[in-house]
C-alpha cells in the first residue's frame, strides 16, 4: 500500500470582504511555507464594504485567481449575497473558490469536511432546550445521517460560525482565552454546535470569534460508544482577519486523513491532554481513554440525556467542587462571582505576570509590546537575564506568531550586544510537567565566554545521558513548534547556531529536574553548586546595579527604544 503523504492545510477567519489582502497574504504564505493544498475560510466572508463586491467580481470573472483552492462558509446575513444554485447544497463561485453550503460533509481530496454555515438568532439554544426551527431540525438530520454511518471514525475538521457551548469546561489548571471572563462560562457558545461537535468527533475545529479573540484550547479525548472514535479532539477558534489587536487569524497545520492514519498513531495523547469538556464525569478514571485502556464508553443518546438532565451552569463550579472534599464548603450560588477561582489566584501570584504587584520590577531591562527582558533572580552572572513572554503561557509552543516574533528580536539583538563583548550567548527553555501546570513559560539568556561557549553541546549531552535523555539536533528548516507540537521539552540554541531538543517520553523513568538547563550552565562556567539560585541571590541594592549596568551595556541594541 503506498505511503499517504502528509497536507499543508490553511484557515482564515472572517475575510469581510478584504478578498486581495486576504488572497495576496495567503500567495505570500503559499510562496513561503507552502504548497498549501487547500485554504478553508470561516466566519464574515462578504463583509459589508462597498468594493468587496467588485473586488470578488474580478476573480468569477476570471481576471484573477486563488493560489490555492479555497472552501468557505458564511453567516446567515451573508446568504443573500451568494448565488441562488448554490445556497443550500453549496457550489463553485469562481475557479478555485467554493461555497460548501448551509450544513453537511464534503469529501475534499480525501479529507471530511464537515462544516454549518448558517445559524440564526433562533438556532442559538441553551442547554436543556429544544431546538424547533427548520433549520435546526436539518441540522440535526444531517448529524444523525453522518453519525449512524457504518464504522464512522469521525471527520477530519469541523467548520463553524460558532463556538461550542461548554467548550470551556474541564480546563483545569489552563487559563481561559483572554477576552472570555469565567463569569462567561455558562452562556458562551452554541448549544447546536456542541452537538455537531460531539457526534462528529473532529480531528480540528476551527470557529470564528467575537471581539478578536484567538483561542487553541488544550486537547480533548473524544468519548464515543465507538471502537472506530480513538483520537483526541482540537478546538481553534481565530480572530477577525487583519484585525487591530494583531489576534492570530490564519491558522496552519499539516496533517493526513484521519482513515489513513494508522490506529496507533491515532490514539497518542499529548500531555496536555484535558477531558472531554461536553461530557459529564463523575471521574477521571470513567473518562480517560489513553492508548491500550477499557474505560468506559457512553453512547451518543446517553451523553444527550445526561447532559439535560444536568443543571445548566453546573460546569462552572467543576474545578472549585474537585479541589474541596465532602467536609469542605458547599458550592457556591449561581449569582456569586468567582473572585475565588483558583486558577485566577495561582495566576495572581505568578512571578512574572506583570499584572503582579509583587513582580520585581527593578530587575526589568526592556520591555516590548509582546515580551519583556529582566535579570534572573539569583543569576548565574550578573548578565543572566530572562525573556519572558507577557501573555501569560505554559510554552513558547503555545505563543502567537506576534509575540514569537518579538522573542526571536530580543535573541538577535543579545546575540549582538554580547559579541561585542567577544561573549555567546546560550538560550535555553524548559517545557516539564508540574504539579499545577500553571508556570509562566521564561527563556533562560546565558551570556559566557566564547572559549566556554565551545563546550557548551558536550555539556548538555553529558547532562542528558546521566538522565537516560535523548538529545536531538534540530535541522536548519525545522522549527520547535513543528516538532514539539503538544509534548513537553527542553530546546537550548547554542553561539554556533546548533538547536538542542528533548522531547519528554510519557514512560520516562527519571523525573527531569526543573533546572536542568541551569545545572548545565552553572557546570559549563564551572561552578556546579551555583545551580540552586538561592546560592546566588544579591541584595536588592546589588540587584539594581547589575539592571543599570545591562540596561546601559543593552542599550545601543534595544529596539523598544527606538
Amino acid at each position: 500500500m503506498a505511503e499517504v503523504k502528509k497536507v499543508k492545510i490553511l484557515v482564515i477567519s472572517d475575510i469581510n470582504g478584504a478578498f486581495d489582502k486576504c488572497f495576496t497574504h495567503v500567495t505570500k504564505l503559499n510562496e513561503k511555507a507552502g504548497p498549501f493544498h487547500m485554504l478553508l475560510c470561516i466566519g464574515k466572508f462578504y463583509g459589508a464594504a462597498e468594493n468587496s463586491q467588485k473586488e470578488l467580481e474580478a476573480y468569477i470573472s476570471g481576471q484573477k485567481q486563488m493560489s490555492i483552492p479555497t472552501f468557505f462558509i458564511v453567516p446567515p446575513e451573508e446568504e443573500s449575497r451568494l448565488p441562488k444554485p448554490v445556497l443550500v447544497e453549496g457550489g463553485v463561485i469562481a475557479e478555485n473558490l467554493v461555497y460548501l453550503g448551509r450544513v453537511g460533509c464534503k469529501d475534499i481530496n480525501g479529507f471530511q469536511i464537515a462544516y454549518i454555515s448558517t445559524l440564526t438568532a433562533k438556532e442559538e439554544i441553551k442547554p436543556g432546550q429544544a431546538a424547533s426551527t427548520s433549520e435546526s431540525a436539518a441540522i440535526e438530520a444531517e448529524l444523525a445521517r453522518v453519525f449512524k454511518s457504518p464504522g464512522f471514525p469521525g471527520v477530519d475538521v469541523l467548520l463553524s460560525n460558532h463556538w461550542p457551548h461548554s467548550v470551556l469546561n474541564e480546563l483545569g489548571d489552563n487559563p481561559p482565552p483572554v477576552g472570555v471572563s469565567l463569569m462567561e462560562y455558562d452562556t458562551f457558545g452554541s448549544e447546536l454546535i456542541r452537538k455537531a461537535a460531539v457526534a462528529l468527533a473532529p480531528r480540528y475545529h476551527f470557529a470564528a470569534s467575537p471581539s478578536h479573540i484567538h483561542y487553541e484550547r488544550p486537547p480533548f479525548v473524544c468519548d464515543l460508544n465507538s471502537k472506530t472514535i480513538v483520537h483526541v479532539s482540537r478546538f481553534i477558534a481565530l480572530a477577525d482577519a487583519f484585525n487591530d489587536k494583531k489576534a492570530k487569524f490564519v491558522y496552519a497545520f499539516t496533517t493526513q486523513p484521519l482513515k489513513s492514519m494508522p490506529k496507533e498513531e491515532l490514539a497518542t495523547q499529548p500531555p496536555n491532554t484535558t477531558l472531554s469538556p461536553f461530557v459529564a464525569s463523575t471521574s477521571k478514571k470513567t473518562q480517560q481513554s489513553s492508548q491500550g485502556n477499557d474505560s468506559r464508553k457512553r453512547s451518543f443518546e446517553e451523553m444527550e440525556r445526561n447532559d439535560r438532565a444536568k443543571p445548566a451552569g453546573s460546569h462552572m463550579y467543576q474545578q472549585v467542587e474537585r479541589a474541596s472534599n465532602d467536609r469542605g464548603p458547599k458550592r457556591q450560588k449561581r449569582d456569586e462571582p468567582r473572585e475565588d477561582h483558583p486558577l485566577l489566584k495561582r495566576m495572581a501570584g505568578c512571578w512574572f505576570c506583570l499584572s503582579n504587584p509583587e513582580v520585581e520590577k527593578h530587575l526589568i531591562v526592556s520591555i516590548g509590546d509582546e515580551c519583556y527582558l529582566t535579570l534572573a533572580k539569583g543569576g548565574l552572572t550578573p548578565h543572566h537575564s530572562l525573556i519572558v513572554p507577557i501573555a501569560h503561557a505554559g510554552a513558547t509552543t503555545f505563543l502567537e506568531d506576534a509575540s514569537m516574533a518579538e522573542i526571536n528580536r530580543y535573541k538577535d539583538a543579545l546575540r549582538r550586544c554580547f559579541e561585542a563583548q567577544q561573549m555567546g550567548v546560550v538560550f535555553v527553555e524548559h517545557h516539564l510537567p508540574t504539579k499545577q501546570n500553571t508556570v509562566h513559560c521564561v527563556i533562560q539568556v546565558a551570556p559566557m565566554p566564547m572559549e566556554i561557549c565551545a563546550n557548551a553541546q558536550k555539556q548538555f549531552e553529558s547532562a542528558a545521558k546521566e538522565l537516560d535523555m535523548e538529545l536531538a539536533i534540530l535541522e536548519p528548516h525545522e522549527t520547535l513548534k513543528q516538532i514539539a507540537g503538544d509534548r513537553f521539552y527542553i530546546y537550548a540554541e547554542l553561539p554556533d547556531g546548533t538547536r538542542l531538543l528533548h522531547l519528554v517520553r510519557a514512560d520516562a523513568r527519571t523525573r527531569i529536574p526543573i533546572q536542568f538547563g541551569r545545572r548545565v550552565l552553572a557546570r559549563l562556567l564551572g561552578d556546579p553548586k551555583r545551580e540552586d539560585w538561592k546560592a546566588c541571590a544579591q541584595p536588592t541594592a546589588t540587584e539594581t546595579q547589575y539592571c543599570k549596568a545591562m540596561k546601559e551595556l543593552f542599550k545601543s541594541y534595544d529596539f523598544t527604544l527606538a
